[in-house]
């Protein structure tokens, strides 16, 4: 209430005076005052996921080109050097660094829901059941685990090893949490109707249920829990309380929920804990039978066999160029589009398959594939890129790749791609 005082009554000299007083009810203006500056905080989130999302996405990309060529030109060396031991082993701790910076790269794309593996139908109350000490194991000595975990069947559509990946996170975060001292971390399994998901603190902010009910996992734990200027932050990559170098973890784990079309909520306070909830949209209720693998045949190829390998990055084409001929295919390469279509029409009869970069300017690689196919139909054209497979064989349409090459790749990897590729075209 605000406004002034109003009463009549005597004034000092006897006479009656009245006074003229106007009230207001502030409550609402409140509300509408409190609901504006939430408002603007979930766009600021929003604008920010978005930014990092675009930062992480192209440090992932340019990462992955220079880690091929770093990568591919020590494979190389190591052929040509069997009688020198200590180089060989000097060479093999250089690839071994490279391919953890790939891995790291890896994760910056995972924090976008993309770079991930296949997924599959999984039954969470089994899983969680059956995995128990493993999960026990990721918390220190003194930290009890308390479990409460549905028996019936909670099917969710995620990548396994991803999945126990990113609660052996929230398990970690919480042991570390409740520190030297001892506490408790819960961990239970349940369904949850989207209707009554928390929607303080749920991350990404504009997220929106695709399903009626979805799998709840809750990781709920005693310690220290997190000031409330960390709240939006916690999320962010390399965003650390702990020391420089650390950070990733959260935010790959929510990339990977992302990907699985779902959320986390948050709620902590300060000396009381904190509570995870990973909402994931449930599946069907049963697990397929697992289908005997093809076993990988390794193509030889014959005098002659020619491989197109379009890039618009030289150093990349350069050393594409040089493991192909280590493995016996004779090579054009185009640095574009349209120098790869022409290429191929001076050598049709010669060109066993393509191989080309995804992004590229002017014609990109989808393009780039689908002209070669207008060509020739039957022409294999292998598409490659440091984003995952899962995000570029979506299609099902003309642009549709016969195969996905991940940058940075290995001799190993290109010989099995190719044979693949002329393996399915027998």
């Amino acid at each position: 209430m605000d406004g002034r005082h109003c009463q009549g009554d005597t004034g000092p000299y006897g006479r009656h005076c009245r006074g003229l007083g106007v009230s207001h009810n502030i409550t609402a203006r409140k509300e509408a005052e409190k609901q504006r500056l939430e408002l603007e905080r979930h766009l600021l989130k929003t604008q920010k996921t978005e930014s990092l999302g675009r930062m992480a996405g192209a440090i992932a990309h340019l990462f992955n080109n220079k880690l091929s060529v770093v990568q591919g030109n020590l494979e190389l060396s190591m052929g040509r050097l069997s009688d020198r031991d200590d180089i060989q082993e000097n060479l093999r701790d250089a690839i071994e660094a490279s391919k953890e910076a790939a891995e790291i790269s890896g994760l910056m794309l995972s924090y976008l829901g993309i770079g991930l593996g296949k997924c599959k139908l999984i039954d969470l109350s089994r899983g969680f059941r059956e995995s128990l000490p493993l999960l026990q194991d990721t918390l220190p000595t003194g930290i009890i685990l308390e479990t409460d975990v549905v028996t019936d069947s909670v099917v969710v559509n995620a990548n396994t090893k991803q999945l126990w990946q990113a609660v052996s996170q929230l398990l970690s975060n919480a042991g570390e949490a409740i520190g030297p001292k001892s506490g408790k971390v819960n961990l239970s399994i349940k369904t949850i109707a989207a209707s009554d998901i928390p929607r303080a603190d749920l991350s990404p902010a504009d997220w929106e249920p695709t399903v009626d009910r979805l799998a709840c996992i809750q990781v709920k734990d005693t310690g220290c829990g997190i000031a409330a200027d960390d709240m939006d932050k916690i999320f962010d990559p390399f965003f650390t309380t702990k020391f420089t170098g650390r950070g990733l973890g959260l935010a790959v784990t929510l990339g990977y929920v992302k990907a699985w079309y779902g959320a986390i909520g948050l709620e902590s306070k300060v000396g009381h804990g904190t509570v995870a909830r990973v909402n994931l949209p449930l599946a069907q209720d049963h697990i397929p039978s697992t289908s005997d693998k093809k076993t990988a045949k390794i193509y030889l190829p014959a005098e002659g066999d020619t491989v197109l390998l379009v890039d618009d990055q030289e150093s990349v084409l350069r050393l594409g160029s040089k493991m192909l001929k280590f493995l016996g295919y004779n090579v054009l390469t185009a640095s574009c589009g349209s120098e790869a279509l022409e290429l191929f029409r001076q050598n049709r009869n010669s060109v066993r398959c393509a191989i080309t970069d995804l992004t590229m300017p002017d014609m990109d690689g989808r393009q780039t594939l689908a002209s070669l196919r207008e060509i020739d139909p039957d022409l294999p054209v292998m598409l490659s890129s440091g984003y995952n497979e899962a995000e570029v064989m979506i299609t099902n349409g003309a642009d549709q790749p016969h195969a996905f090459l991940h940058k940075p790749y290995s001799l190993k990897e290109l010989k099995q791609k190719l044979s693949q590729v002329f393996e399915d075209k027998v």
